[in-house]
């Protein structure tokens, strides 16, 4: 049995394969006995089609399709990614044209196969070895993966696919790459049906219908402007410079900064469902500026520096050890959900609700401005510095600047009512109450009731502002004035 290039799962000896080289004799997995193979297209959108042998292999409840590495590497050089296979580790390398993909969406999983990309482990699977039908009587051994994961690793690519399971024909669309100008019309609307990848220095998408995903990599000192651009998939930031990327009028599910230099993102009368920070470079700060925009969730995944200005952050939930955030913004809501974060919130910036999760440590927590609500969680302490105010906590919580919890305000409650003892002479007494516990006397007693009747009292005074932050009680009511003789003058 002769092989071919790639197809051996295991050499005899390490061996760097390469395109149309030729391998030594294989040891390989044996294919499951329910499995049969049927004759596939491969295309490729403006690249042509090529046909080859798929396997469907039964695990006792599902059917999985198993495609020929061999082939699709031969079309991801067309679009200029190299793929190597190594038959000794049962290793599958790609390399992209960027060096920076975001593949956060895929679970490296296990298998006996591992997928290198840009020298990255990115995914392990199970891959099989068939004879491919295609070599006639050669009987050339080939490595088959599971379309279901090939798929995801080409999404992530930028590489749009659609597998139809019934005519077995898998459509690649590659993107549409910008490398410089403008790209929409000037007026009305442009639809694209494929991912769109910006790699050039102020490019500008403009009046756009993506339906797909917009690959913003400009380099380290370059920008990229999106105006009135609307994408069915995701933004994804791999690079740029500081007040380098700009959204105007910008809506996406879903924004995904995975740059691997410091980068800022200004958002202008823009929306976006989720936004995920997980810069490559723990020293790459990323900071995020909002303007009469909304992003409904912010993920901080990274322990790079990450800074929001202006408004519009609903949930921003930190999920990164160690992270570094600093809010110059106004925040509905913020969630501390793993330890060591260092926390700054500056002046006029206000936090709505600042929760810390059970079982985090927090590193660091300034407060030069306003947390309306902060809510400790944890069994261990938060200390809170900072010149800022904390209307309300709960937890363990020390420090905060001025503090203050409960109802009162340092207005009295009290109201006092004469008590007529025939002398027309009554005491009213409420206490009036403050905020903290500072407590007033309330108001006096009314003046004694003429004609046998006694005076009500007057409405207590105002209580004064107390020290500390306790609650103060209501002030009590004076008794009703009892029926006098004749009553002289109070």
């Amino acid at each position: 049995m002769s092989t071919r290039k790639h197809r051996p799962l295991a050499l005899a000896a390490a061996t760097s394969i390469v395109l149309g080289s030729m391998a030594p004799s294989v040891t390989t997995f044996a294919a499951p006995a329910a499995s049969r193979s049927a004759s596939a297209t491969i295309s490729v959108t403006g690249g042509g089609t090529l046909r080859a042998y798929a396997w469907a292999t039964s695990d006792g409840s599902h059917v999985t399709t198993y495609m020929p590495l061999y082939y699709l590497d031969e079309l991801l050089a067309k679009l200029g990614i190299s793929a190597t296979w190594n038959g000794v580790t049962h290793t599958w390398s790609l390399k992209s044209q960027t060096s920076n993909v975001d593949t956060s969406d895929l679970a490296v999983g296990s298998g006996n196969t591992t997928v290198l990309l840009d020298g990255q482990v990115v995914k392990k699977f199970n891959t099989e070895v068939h004879i491919d039908p295609a070599s006639g009587s050669h009987g050339v051994a080939t490595v088959y993966a599971p379309i279901y994961y090939l798929q995801q690793i080409l999404n992530d690519l930028g590489i749009q696919n659609s597998w139809n399971g019934s005519r077995h024909q898998w459509a690649l669309t590659p993107p549409q790459v910008v490398r410089s100008g403008t790209l929409g019309p000037e007026r009305g609307s442009q639809v694209i049906k494929r991912d769109v990848t910006v790699v050039g220095n102020g490019v500008v998408l403009r009046n756009l219908q993506v339906d797909g995903n917009v690959y913003v990599n400009p380099g380290a000192d370059g920008s990229v402007t999106l105006q009135n651009v609307s994408v069915s998939g995701k933004i994804v930031v791999l690079s740029g410079a500081s007040h380098s990327v700009h959204l105007i009028g910008v809506s996406a599910p879903v924004v995904d900064v995975h740059s691997s230099s410091a980068v800022a993102l200004e958002l202008e009368d823009s929306a976006i469902g989720q936004m995920v920070v997980l810069a490559t470079n723990p020293n790459a700060a990323v900071l995020v500026s909002s303007s009469n925009s909304t992003i409904m969730v912010l993920n901080d995944r990274t322990a790079a520096s990450l800074s929001l200005s202006g408004g519009g952050f609903g949930a921003v939930n930190v999920l990164a050890q160690n992270a570094a955030l600093n809010v110059e913004a106004s925040v509905h809501s913020l969630v501390l959900l793993a330890s060591g974060a260092s926390v700054s919130i500056a002046q006029n910036a206000e936090v709505s609700t600042l929760e810390v999760a059970s079982g985090i440590t927090v590193k660091a927590l300034e407060n030069d401005g306003v947390i309306d609500e902060l809510v400790n969680r944890s069994n261990q302490p938060v200390t809170v510095t900072g010149s800022g105010q904390v209307k309300a906590s709960s937890g363990s919580v020390q420090g905060g600047g001025s503090t203050s919890t409960g109802q009162g305000q340092g207005t009295g409650q009290g109201q006092g009512t004469g008590q007529g003892q025939g002398t027309g002479q009554s005491t009213g007494q409420s206490t009036g109450q403050s905020t903290g516990q500072g407590q007033s006397t309330g108001g006096s007693g009314g003046s004694g009731g003429s004609g046998g009747s006694g005076g009500s009292g007057s409405t207590g005074s105002t209580g004064s502002t107390g020290s500390t932050g306790s609650t103060g009680s209501t002030g009590s009511t004076g008794s009703t004035g009892s029926t006098g003789s004749t009553g002289s003058t109070g």
